[in-house]
């Protein structure tokens, strides 16, 4: 990381948490603890793939984690976040700071009508792996990849997932378990393959992938 991409994510971080007191972005407000829960957990996924490699796309990207590090990092990235008050944030932090990424003020489900794809679908605490397996194969390319961050492992989500993905034309490629540097909050990454065609058509109508999962 150069001083320029620190200096960037700096002036993230204090945009997010100025922008956060009128308009709920992060719980996380200690400078320290935003610094290790937001920045340094969204920059881990470069550890484990090297998403240069190709165009991803972050769902849910709320006040731009991991998105915007990613994008700080030299990634190309699409932000993408239904809710309009906080992708008008997004596009105004994407434009001040010049980065190469855009932001997509749309549920996942509309992206798909675009017919773009991409090489990574990347999430951060957004959903169940079952929704993510299903929100993700129609945006990807074939062998792309959908790079799942969440918590501690859960063996009753990762059955329900084991499912969706035979329904979605997903396989399990790997997961990867990490404690977040400077403390000890555990998290995982889930790596899935889209391998072929869902065996349903998809997308399903918005909000079917949270309400009634496949898993």
């Amino acid at each position: 990381m150069t001083a320029a991409q620190t200096a960037l994510l700096a002036v993230h971080a204090a945009s997010v948490l100025t922008a956060n007191t009128t308009t709920n972005l992060t719980r996380i407000t200690d400078p320290s603890d935003f610094i290790r829960l937001h920045i340094v957990d969204s920059l881990m996924v470069l550890k484990f793939v090297d998403l240069h490699q190709g165009e991803l796309i972050d769902v849910g990207s709320g006040a731009g984690f991991p998105g915007i590090p990613l994008s700080i990092a030299g990634c190309t990235v699409t932000l993408c976040e239904a809710r309009k008050k906080k992708a008008a944030y997004l596009d105004l932090w994407v434009r001040e700071m010049g980065l190469d990424a855009c932001v997509l003020a749309l549920r996942a489900e509309e992206v798909v009508r675009s017919a773009a794809k991409y090489e990574f679908v990347v999430t951060r605490a957004v959903s169940s792996l079952a929704s993510l397996l299903e929100l993700s194969s129609p945006l990807l390319s074939e062998n792309g990849r959908l790079l799942a961050m969440k918590g501690i492992r859960s063996e009753d989500e990762e059955q329900k997932a084991a499912r969706a993905a035979r329904l979605t034309g997903m396989d399990l490629d790997r997961v990867s378990e990490y404690v977040l540097p400077g403390g000890d909050e555990r998290r995982t990454l889930y790596v899935y393959r889209r391998v072929g065609p869902a065996r349903m058509s998809l997308p399903r109508r918005p909000g079917l992938a949270q309400s009634e999962p496949l898993g």
